[in-house]
């Protein structure tokens, strides 16, 4: 916690000042606004000795200014804004030490939304021919890291909208790069108008000194030297689906799955167990 008020300090940005009435995401200007999830769910831990992430009380806040915003755990400043893109500067937590620590902001704001030479490196095996796996609790403790950067939100149509983002570690944790690329589109039922419905389908790409940081092994974490694990950049695609259906003007039934395929430089890791990462909800949302 204590990068905190650094984060404070840095700029970032979100999806977008304009509002858009066919979509749910959609937020007044200089409004803030709060809402509770209640329901049931579970983020997987795809690592050795790592808990899967319990889901049951989602909190979500978010402020936009003419400018400036703040949604969950990123701060953001649009510098270009028009009708059909918004450039901006953003600061957000890093997601993968997530896996690593019970209480990161990505475990608890669920929206819809790897230090060493660097070598590729084969999965280690051991002479018996068994594949070798690090518990989390046997190795040494992964920092959080605040990922500041730019982002870009292109608004195609009414219901069909692009993000991509390219940030870097601002506090030198990995000393590398991170970016993401999405298309998201809003699918609206005429018999049910109080039903939406968003698909996203995206990656993430993680420079090597990410990936190496969070999921490579090295002397520190294994003396022995027998399960040295390096590798290169990763990239992970994912689908998304987010379903909301609209109660009463407070009151709303949310739904939210999500899937991401993971990269062979993150599964041949000791450290990994499975090679996707799931992310289920079903409850009610209140807005307060």
């Amino acid at each position: 916690m204590k990068y905190i008020f650094l984060l404070l300090l840095c700029l970032s940005s979100s999806l977008y000042a304009q509002c858009n009435v066919e979509n749910e995401e959609c937020i007044a200007i200089d409004e803030w606004q709060f809402s509770l999830a209640l329901g049931a769910g579970v983020i997987t831990n795809p690592l050795h000795g790592g808990k899967n992430i319990p889901l049951i009380l989602i909190p979500n806040f978010s402020y936009y200014g003419e400018n400036f915003f703040i949604e969950n755990s990123v701060l953001g400043y649009s510098f270009i804004e028009e009708s059909h893109i918004a450039v901006s500067l953003i600061s957000q937590v890093n997601r993968e030490n997530a896996f690593f620590s019970r209480w990161h902001p990505s475990n608890i704001f669920v929206t819809e939304r790897f230090n060493s030479a660097i070598g590729v490196s084969p999965p280690p095996s051991e002479d018996n021919g068994e594949e070798i796996e690090i518990s989390l609790d046997d190795i040494e403790k992964r920092a959080w890291a605040i990922d500041g950067g730019l982002q870009i939100n292109w608004f195609v149509t009414n219901k069909t909208d692009v993000k991509a983002q390219v940030l870097h570690d601002i506090n030198s944790v990995y000393n590398g790069f991170n970016a993401q690329i999405e298309i998201n589109h809003f699918l609206h039922f005429q018999q049910v108008d109080q039903a939406i419905v968003k698909l996203t389908l995206g990656g993430n790409w993680q420079s090597s000194e990410q990936v190496n940081y969070y999921y490579g092994i090295d002397t520190q974490d294994d003396s022995s030297g027998s399960a040295l694990y390096q590798t290169t950049s990763s990239f992970s695609p994912y689908i998304k689906l987010f379903g909301h259906y609209q109660l009463t003007q407070q009151w709303a039934v949310r739904v939210n799955l999500s899937r991401e395929f993971l990269s062979s430089s993150l599964t041949n890791s000791p450290l990994v167990s499975e090679d996707t990462l799931d992310t289920f909800f079903v409850g009610v949302t209140y807005v307060f």
